[in-house]
């Protein structure tokens, strides 16, 4: 079954994937045309970096390839386009072209590594709390986003995929009468009054059924005047006695 829900969303990307290959071809052969059209002095081949930003969706060696022939479609261009030999000002605007492209491709790849390494570390993040034995979370206090771990998740009756990934999920979780004081631990150690949080408090399973935790978490990241940034912790089941 897990096999199944994996490949469902696999085989969706490689059909969005596709449709966006036939897109940029055409979209690339409508410039060229364009462009077959204009005057030499004119060019319209910067278009062509409408072309490389959309191919960003694809793989690093398909970017790479789409960026070149790009390129080589700004000096057919200049070759192909009616009125004469090519003058000074056909020159400098298709290099103008190809410094333009080059420089898209060049900062969409880098901005694509950067979002796959931050991808990869959420991943590993993500199986880092699941492999936890308890509840495990990790907050951008900034952003107010929390990754809960799946364990956490099931444990209250709750499909991971269906839990929102923020704070105020996890606040309105629990019971009235604990809240206060929740808030107030944490309140406290973001403002590095303690060592690290913990508290004991009750949350609430999707079946309206209420559960003692107890909490433990602490500040993993500040910034240069004290700010609490990121925090990470764990619940676990908790029987009071």
């Amino acid at each position: 079954m897990n096999d199944l829900h994996l490949a469902r969303p696999e085989k969706a990307q490689k059909a969005r994937r596709a449709w966006l290959r036939i897109a940029l071809a055409v979209l690339a052969a409508g410039i060229l045309v364009l462009d077959l059209n204009t005057p030499k002095g004119v060019s319209e081949s910067e278009l062509y970096v409408i072309v490389v930003m959309m191919a960003l969706a694809l793989p690093r060696r398909e970017i790479i390839a789409i960026m070149s022939a790009c390129a080589a479609l700004t000096v057919v261009g200049l070759l192909l386009s009616p009125g004469g030999s090519p003058s000074w000002l056909a020159v400098a605007n298709r290099s103008l072209s190809l410094a333009v492209i080059t420089a898209a491709g060049v900062l969409g790849l880098r901005l694509k590594s950067a979002r796959d390494r931050l991808r990869d570390s959420e991943r590993r993040l993500r199986l880092a709390l699941d492999a936890a034995n308890d509840g495990a979370w990790d907050w951008n206090v900034e952003t107010g986003t929390v990754l809960f771990s799946d364990r956490w998740c099931t444990f209250l009756g709750f499909e991971p995929a269906a839990v929102e990934q923020r704070v105020e999920f996890w606040l309105s979780r629990i019971h009235p009468d604990d809240r206060d004081g929740v808030q107030a631990t944490i309140r406290a150690h973001l403002r590095n009054k303690t060592d690290s949080f913990e508290h004991e408090h009750r949350l609430q399973r999707a079946d309206g059924t209420w559960v003692w935790t107890l909490g433990r978490g602490k500040v993993v990241a500040r910034n240069a005047a004290g700010k609490a940034l990121r925090m990470v912790g764990a619940w676990s089941a908790h029987i009071r006695i």
